[in-house]
Parts: C-alpha cells; structure tokens; sequence
C-alpha cells in the first residue's frame, strides 16, 4: 500500500500538496484531481510540505537532512538546504522561511538562502514556530516552554511557562496579543504575549493535542489531538476572560481537512459529504451555490472512481481515497491543516 507522508493546501485552496513514498511531491489540482506538478529531486522521502502565504513558493523537508524550496508555478527549484529539520513555516510575507534543527530555530531569507536569525534556548528541542501576523514576532514550542522573539533583533522577549509536556504548536491570535498553545499534556492554553501570564487552560482531549488555530476575530479557538477529534472552544475577549464550555466535537476518525474553506470529508459507504460547523467559523463565506458545486463534484468525483474500479480502468493520478484511505496520515495532517471558515448548513 502506498503511504502518504505529508499534505499541503494551497492559500486560495485550489491545489494540494502530497508527498508520496517515492521521494516525489504531486501538487494537485483539487477540482480535477489532476497532477499539476511533480518535484522531483529530494534524496529520501519527504515528510514535511509548506505553501507559502502568497502561493508562490513550496518548502519541502526530507530524509535524511534536506530542506528544498521549490517555485509552486514552475516546479524549479529555488535553492536547497542540508539540515535535518522537523518543521517548516513561512512567515505572512512570504519572504522568511522557518525550520527547527535540535534546539535552535533558523529563520532563513528565501530570496537568498541565507540564514537572517538563529533562535537559540529551549532545552530539548525546537518543535514548532509561529509568525504573528504582522511578522514582527516569532514564537518558538518546545518541552513545556515557548519563546517569544523579536522578528528583526532576535532578541528573546518573553518566556511562556506552565505546560507540563511538550508543545507541538502555536497560533498567535490576529491582533498577536494572544497565544495558543498545544500540548502534549492535554491541554491547549492560552496566554498574554507581552506579559506571558497564562489566561486560560483548556481541557477536553483525551491525549495529546497537536494543532491549534484562531479564528478571523479571535474570540474562537479550535483544536485537534490524538484522540482523532477536533475541539472548537469560546473565548470572550474581555477584560476578564472567561472560558466557556466546549461547543462542539467533530469526530475525524475518517475524516481530513480539504480546500482553503477546510470542508471536512468522511468516507462513508462510497460517498463524501461536506460538513459545516458553527457559524462564522473561519476566513470566507462561501455562498449555497458553491458549497453545493463543491460537494456535489466531490460525489461525482468518487461515483467516477467506483466505475473505473469496477470496470478495472486505471484510475487518475490522484487516487480516490487520498482524503480518507491512509488514516495513519491523518493525525499528522490534522495539525497541519487545521484551519476555520464561515459555515453553511447544507
């Protein structure tokens, strides 16, 4: 069986990113299910796929130590690092690229290649790092701390401490007066990023939890972790602010992020449906004509796919089933793919 190791969605949620097991990259056209592109050239697999904000660029990280930058249009590549990095992220200019190596975070000028800031000082290692928004400050996860950066200086500006294991991800809240915080201790927290006084502690998953976003506003946070769920919680942005319970629980045990929108698809008895939660959930508000349009080509897309397995045609380059077959994946995906949207009952 084929193994995907890593998923990315474009910023306008047109393409999807997949590294495959044979050390290649598909950039996918999601509408068609086309490939666009094939990146061809890394020395192992790749484990770790990035677009950048302006949909330009793609990162790519590999075994055994190989970070690549690529052009998203042409598929040439930009330039070629030989660190071993776990993470990568780019920050909302799309002009600086982020990985993690041991306990240091390079920040890295993608024009150039070059290296603009080491981050160094979380003991255990550099899990994850956020841009605020503005771009002017960096956070770095780690084993039970963050740390807050100036973007231009380097200079280290707060330390964030209070979870008791390792912090897989970070999401500054819009305005970047707030941070979020995924832990593997089970919780997700929430802190001032000037002061670095815990707010609030969410608690709810049963394990550990690897992906936090914000929505467009702020006053909403969701989160996934090992329990194959994803948690929307409430916070009043106040003086005094106040947790509320959980809203909602969406089961994901079949279920993956899709598109800019973050449609959540489940494989159930050969059919996908497109699930909407909450109202103004995320960054767009797609009208019923499209959210119908989208849903019903997915169906079509699968009704499309059964005929060829039943009548042993070769099926297109993107298999059927790359949003719900390779479960293993998921978990992964979900933290990297977690984002919000405005909902549409269906």
């Amino acid at each position: 069986m084929e193994i995907l190791y890593a998923l990315a969605l474009s910023p306008d949620g047109r393409r999807v990113a997949v590294a495959r097991d044979d050390k290649t990259v598909q950039v996918v056209d999601l509408a068609t299910g086309r490939t666009f592109l094939t990146l061809r050239g890394s020395t192992g697999n790749v484990f770790g796929v990035k677009f950048s904000p302006d949909g330009t660029l793609l990162a790519t990280t590999s075994a055994p130590r190989e970070v690549k930058v690529w052009d998203a249009a042409s598929g040439q590549e930009r330039f070629s690092l030989n660190i071993p990095s776990r993470h990568l992220s780019f920050s909302p200019d799309s002009q600086r690229l982020a990985t993690n190596i041991g306990d240091t975070a390079r920040i890295w000028d993608v024009a150039t290649g070059q290296v603009r800031l080491a981050l160094k000082g979380l003991a255990g290692g550099v899990e994850s790092v956020a841009f605020t928004a503005d771009g002017t400050r960096i956070a770095t996860t780690g084993n039970g701390t963050v740390e807050l950066w100036d973007a231009a200086t380097g200079q280290e500006l707060v330390s964030l401490k209070g979870h008791s294991g390792v912090i897989w991800a970070a999401a500054f809240s819009p305005d970047g007066e707030r941070i979020a915080t995924a832990s593997a201790d089970g919780t997700v927290r929430l802190w001032d990023t000037f002061t670095g006084q815990e707010l609030l502690t969410f608690r709810g998953h049963a394990g550990p939890v690897t992906g936090v976003a914000f929505n467009r506003d702020g006053s909403w946070i969701a989160s996934t972790g090992w329990d194959d769920s994803v948690m929307v919680w409430e916070v009043l942005g106040s003086a005094v602010l106040t947790p509320l319970e959980r809203r909602s629980q969406m089961e994901k045990r079949w279920a993956s992020w899709q598109r800019r929108e973050a449609e959540v698809c489940e494989r159930k008895k050969q059919w996908f449906a497109a699930v909407w939660h909450l109202n103004q959930l995320l960054a767009r508000t797609p009208d019923d004509t499209a959210l119908r349009a989208r849903r019903d080509a997915a169906q079509a897309r699968l009704d499309d796919e059964e005929r060829r397995r039943q009548s042993q045609t070769p099926a297109s380059a993107l298999p059927e089933d790359v949003f719900a077959k390779y479960r293993s994946l998921l978990r992964m995906a979900s933290s990297l793919l977690l984002r919000f949207t405005d909902s549409i009952s269906l």
